[in-house]
């Protein structure tokens, strides 16, 4: 039950590959598969294709699809049926004493299962579970795991914490009209929208200001080469928290004229056309 090995090539491929030849089962080997577990038999079959030769632990992977600890299984389930292994680890390498494998055989009763080494010969179930019957005849694998240490899942159990999302610092208001007014003056396509996103970016830097401060350190924010209303969004913020005054460079003659430019514009449809375009005025002449 010795064949001459065989050479393989231990050459990662992309694929599988349908390999020539064939390799020499003993008939007592195929007639007596009851008395192997599944891994066991995925053992018997790699040595007898490869002879007294090394299985690592890549070529049983790849070869049966299961894990090195279910090969680790297999053979100390072999060795009383007539496997050898000389060394250890991936350069360990096996053979099959035919011998050995047929008495071991004749002693063995003919309604005989096989069961893995270590595993439990039998479980009972707890209430409320359910044990497959091959479980229940043969033991569980689980069982015959070293590492396996149980405890109560309750133990590490907590509770789920759902974050609730902050409130912005300042709620956006209904309506800011001079600050819509004083938007519109220079993006004239500006919205009450926009005016409340302005709020909120203001509100995470300052918990109290007021439409007509706001409306002035809108036009003290404004860029010299700004192309659309989305920069305010910064540049508004920023000058509320550097605390900047947007009326220091005016009189209060100036500032007088400034708010009430502000009421025009934010009330247009009472105002004549050239009431508004003289407040525009205003209002560009006294910006920064």
């Amino acid at each position: 039950m010795q064949p001459q090995p065989q050479q393989f090539s231990s050459r990662e491929i992309s694929s599988r590959t349908a390999t020539a030849g064939y390799a020499q089962i003993p008939n007592s080997v195929i007639e007596n598969q009851a008395l192997m577990t599944p891994a066991e038999r995925c053992l018997v079959l790699i040595v007898c294709r490869r002879g007294e030769n090394t299985v690592s632990d890549k070529h049983w992977e790849e070869w049966t699809g299961l894990k090195p600890t279910i090969k680790d299984n297999a053979i100390r389930g072999l060795k009383e049926k007539g496997l050898v292994v000389r060394g250890r680890g991936d350069r360990a390498k096996y053979y099959f004493e035919r011998d050995k494998w047929d008495s071991w055989v004749r002693t063995r009763p003919r309604h005989e299962r096989a069961r893995t080494t270590g595993r439990s010969k039998s479980v009972t179930a707890k209430t409320g579970m359910q044990i497959h019957q091959e479980c229940q005849a043969r033991g569980c694998a689980r069982l015959c795991e070293p590492q396996v240490i149980p405890f109560p899942a309750t133990q590490f159990e907590r509770p789920v914490v759902q974050e609730i999302p902050k409130s912005p610092p300042h709620p956006p208001p209904k309506t800011f009209p001079l600050t819509l007014a004083a938007i519109q003056t220079y993006f004239p396509h500006a919205d009450e929208a926009f005016v409340r996103k302005l709020c909120t970016a203001v509100g995470e830097k300052t918990k109290h200001f007021t439409d007509a401060q706001l409306a002035q350190v809108v036009h003290a924010a404004k860029k010299r080469n700004q192309e659309s209303e989305g920069l305010f969004l910064l540049t508004v913020p920023a000058r509320y928290a550097a605390g900047i005054s947007t009326e220091w460079h005016l009189t209060a003659e100036q500032r007088r004229e400034l708010r009430q430019a502000q009421e025009v514009l934010a009330n247009p449809a009472e105002w004549p056309a050239d009431a508004i375009e003289q407040a525009k005025g205003i209002v560009k002449r006294h910006g920064p």
